[in-house]
């Protein structure tokens, strides 16, 4: 069976079937819009690799994925990291398939294929599954995920032994029982993004802990492990995402706070008041139709 390099040739049955993986329902894409897709990618590749950024920009819409409506910082933050890696063509395979909420507008679509990266080294064949979501009746892109090789491009030998412990909050009662001392965070050396976090619970009561839990950021974490006598502390490690989903969306800070203890004698000690307040987190929109585009 042939494909093209830029000129898509979807390996997709005409009628509109389904089937079943890993527990999702994968459905093809409708014949009557292949044609306006196969064009809008050729031409998403094409502009990046003749250097066209306004026409790319254009093309990535207003949402990305796993991540929402872009900002106009975002964005401006993705196109440069595309710059250093363009996407210059896309092949299909013969494993090519969708899948996507129904009905058609509302959902991402995943494009299986190989794609050409255009490095440093020279262009590279890789293969990827790239998002494509319908908005107002035009296609529109979600890139592949940068951060990774833009990160190893960019960060310095500073960076990479910097202490990033001001990106940690502390947000525990004041009347806590157990206080988070001694945080320090450093860049995980494999994925660059995240943040290992080392701290102490200090127990500065005048009982003996025997449980105890804490939360960073929403998750919740507690032990009955051991015990942490007055004045004593107990070390504590967590991996902490650094960014707000991508690089481009920004650094984020997390909380770290303890939520409750319980002693030897029974007691415990609650905060009295929500230290940990619910913050909304903006999640990718259900229909590409009901937000404002960034400008």
């Amino acid at each position: 069976m042939r494909t093209s390099t830029v000129g898509i040739t979807f390996f997709l049955i005409v009628t509109f079937l389904s089937m079943r993986a890993n527990g999702q329902i994968y459905h093809q894409i409708p014949e009557s819009q292949r044609p306006s897709l196969e064009a809008r990618l050729k031409l998403f590749t094409q502009a990046q690799d003749e250097g066209r950024w306004d026409i790319v920009a254009s093309m990535l819409g207003r949402y990305r994925k796993n991540s929402g409506r872009y900002t106009h910082t975002h964005k401006e933050c993705l196109i440069s990291q595309m710059q250093s890696l363009p996407m210059i063509s896309f092949r299909t395979n013969d494993r090519q398939f969708t899948k996507a909420n129904i009905p058609l507008s509302q959902g991402w679509w995943s494009l299986e294929g190989e794609v050409v990266l255009r490095t440093k080294s020279g262009d590279q064949a890789r293969p990827i599954a790239m998002d494509a979501y319908l908005d107002k009746g035009q296609w529109y892109f979600s890139p592949l995920d940068y951060d990774t090789y833009w990160l190893r491009n960019h960060l310095t030998d500073a960076d990479l032994s910097a202490d990033y412990s001001d990106e940690i909050e502390i947000a525990s009662a004041p009347s806590s029982s157990l206080e988070i001392v001694d945080v320090h965070a450093s860049l995980n050396k494999e994925t660059l993004k995240d943040l290992d976090v080392t701290f102490k619970l200090r127990n500065r009561s005048s009982k003996t802990v025997k449980a105890f839990g804490w939360r960073h950021d929403y998750e919740q974490y507690g032990t009955g492990c051991c015990e942490i006598e007055p004045g004593s502390s107990l070390d504590q490690k967590i991996s902490s995402h650094r960014y707000d989903h991508f690089v481009c969306g920004g650094v984020k800070k997390d909380k770290l706070l303890v939520d409750s203890v319980l002693f030897v004698d029974g007691s415990r000690w609650e905060p009295t008041t929500n230290t940990h307040a619910s913050e909304k987190k903006m999640k990718p929109p259900s229909s590409p139709n009901t937000a404002t585009e960034a400008r």
